[in-house]
């Protein structure tokens, strides 16, 4: 799957609570909604794609119906495979140039991303993480 059909994927997806999309018609990138900046509705960069996208990639690894924990084994698969983990850090370093807490920031927009191309929803329960890229995670479980 390329980028512009992963793209469309996800317009067409159900968004997280606070992701809203642009309309048919427009340029079909992903925006979140922030209010007060532009109407409410901020560009989201092509740093948060390369995220969307490597874990569409690492996702491909893994077989339906998903674990309860697999945002901890997306995590662990990243850490474990030298190319997925330059990728993840080098995504780090982008986007310390605008917040001091990126690995945070990716972390998010991982889980963000596991959550949305599984299908899956979020439990009240958080586990500490096997991986080292994450400290804790969300349980997942399948609607």
């Amino acid at each position: 799957m390329n980028g512009d059909e992963l793209q469309s994927n996800l317009a067409s997806s159900k968004p997280a609570p606070y992701l809203g999309w642009e309309q048919p018609g427009a340029s079909n990138r992903p925006v979140r909604s922030e209010k007060g900046a532009d109407n409410g509705r901020v560009p989201v960069g092509s740093h948060t794609a390369r995220v969307c996208e490597l874990v569409d990639q690492v996702l491909r690894q893994f077989s339906a119906p998903y674990p309860a924990d697999i945002i901890d084994q997306v995590a662990g698969a990243i850490q474990d495979d030298l190319e997925w983990l330059s990728e993840y850090f080098l995504l780090v370093n982008a986007f310390s140039a605008h917040s001091q807490h990126s690995q945070t920031v990716v972390n998010d927009l991982l889980s963000m991303f596991v959550l949305l191309l599984t299908g899956m929803v979020e439990t009240d329960e958080n586990r500490p993480a096997q991986s080292h890229l994450l400290t804790n995670y969300t349980v997942l479980r399948h609607i």
